[in-house]
């Protein structure tokens, strides 16, 4: 069975595992009402099922009070089944003499009886103060085939022993019987260990280690699959790029100029239908050959938008800040709000790959500010750092909320967040109700400036 350790409410004692069997040694009624009533009342929390054995000095009753005092619905516990008070008589010496066999099956009984009703688990005491000369012998080999029966199982024994009717012989067989012994000395509670206790320490640091281990071993593999899966996203977004580029220039080079002819046609014949007369019949096809130029216009538009969309050639053309220049000029114009930009860099000394990465952050951090913000004004900046290109990016609409929250819900800034690390740089995103949001994003240059 797993090691699994419960509370034992004894505070010199703390925390042990199912299967411990250990005994406790008093002088007064106090002695054991100190170290029972948290034991058993700590059992009862935990919806163990606790069995109480007393014998004098305690007697059912008695015991029963003192519980209520700290447990108020005990009664109810036990009527509920939840616990058995017995006395000895009951227990041990039910047919008039002590048969440890029939003791041994009523434990089996008990535990078997717990579990079916729901219960994780028991705990049990037997006072053992009336034991007697003849006993003695039967009861140390009763205590080492209890060690047996408990091995491996849900089940928590204390046993209890009056000082005052052991002898020097007496504690030592009671000592090796059990894992452990509480006493008290010098009015303090102790704990005096034995062998087994010591060995089941030890087994309890083996298995801490085994588990930490293993976590390091999950975090590993963890962190393996992360950044395979890093390099899948980064080759599908290297792929996508390259698709993007072929059905752009295709777009561009095939329909853009095919538009362009008809618009230059387009114009030509309203030229000649000027020149040839002024009726109304040519007036009027005049005007639809002007709405078919408009229209011809707006459709070059849209499928300019759609290429830069699809692989920003504009980056190829003019480079990085231009680009981001113009792409701030498209959104001011596009949306009505104040988008400005200002960059310290004419050059950046990037590959690519980053350029893109940058260039798509701007376009995507746009997109979110058009959707979300409600910003009346966007503020672009570019400056190199220390053998990095900063880009920031400031509105002052409503703010970006909590990072717990943005990493659940908002898949563009997670992208965003993903090309950063892909062209080996970071993202930054800070925000607050009411008081517009910034994304900084830094990536290295190729050999500083």
């Amino acid at each position: 069975m797993q090691l699994v350790t419960r509370d034992s409410g004894i505070s010199v004692v703390g925390a042990i595992p199912w299967g411990t069997h250990f005994c406790h040694f008093y002088e007064t009624c106090d002695d054991l009402l100190d170290i029972l009533i948290p034991y058993f009342k700590t059992g009862l929390e935990r919806n163990e099922f606790c069995m109480w054995v007393v014998s004098d000095p305690l007697q059912k009753e008695t015991a029963l009070a003192a519980l209520r005092q700290e447990v108020p619905d005990v009664d109810g516990r036990v009527t509920a089944g939840h616990m058995e008070l017995l006395s000895h008589e009951e227990w041990y010496l039910k047919n008039g003499g002590f048969e440890p066999q029939l003791v041994i099956d009523a434990w089996k009984e008990r535990l078997s009886k717990a579990l079916t009703n729901g219960h994780p688990g028991m705990r049990a005491n037997g006072n053992e103060s009336w034991l007697t000369e003849k006993d003695w012998g039967d009861f140390v080999s009763y205590e080492h085939r209890l060690n047996g029966l408990m091995q491996d199982t849900p089940m928590i024994v204390l046993c209890t022993y009056p000082l005052a009717n052991s002898s020097g012989g007496g504690v030592f067989d009671v000592a090796r019987t059990h894992e452990f012994a509480i006493a008290k000395r010098f009015g303090a509670w102790n704990v005096l260990e034995s062998p087994r206790l010591k060995e089941v320490e030890r087994e309890l640091k083996e298995l801490s280690e085994h588990l930490e281990e293993r976590v390091v071993e999950r975090t590993l593999s963890l962190a393996t699959v992360n950044e395979l899966l890093r390099r899948v996203a980064a080759r599908m977004q290297a792929v996508a790029e390259a698709e993007g580029t072929r059905i752009a220039s295709e777009i561009h080079d095939e329909l853009g100029s095919a538009l362009t002819s008809l618009r230059w046609d387009l114009e030509a014949v309203q030229e000649s239908i000027g020149v040839a007369g002024n009726s109304a019949q040519l007036a009027r096809a005049g005007e639809r050959l002007t709405g078919m130029r408009h229209l011809t216009d707006q459709t070059v538009a849209a499928l300019k938008r759609i290429t830069t969309h699809l692989r920003p050639r504009v980056l190829e053309e003019l480079g990085l800040v231009d680009a981001v220049k113009q792409q701030a000029r498209d959104f001011e114009a596009s949306t009505g709000i104040a988008c400005s930009f200002e960059s310290s860099v004419e050059h950046p000394h990037l590959s690519p790959e980053q350029g893109t990465a940058v260039f798509r952050a701007v376009q995507e951090a746009l997109t979110n500010i058009r959707r979300h913000a409600k910003a009346t004004k966007v503020e672009l900046t570019m400056h190199k750092g220390n053998g990095t290109l900063a880009l920031r990016i400031h509105d002052n609409g409503k703010g970006i909320p909590a990072p717990a929250k943005w990493r659940n819900d908002s898949l563009g800034l997670w992208a965003m967040q993903e090309r950063a690390k892909l062209a080996g740089g970071t993202l930054d995103i800070v925000g607050s109700d009411g008081a517009g949001s910034t994304i900084t994003l830094e990536v290295p240059t190729l050999g500083g400036y």
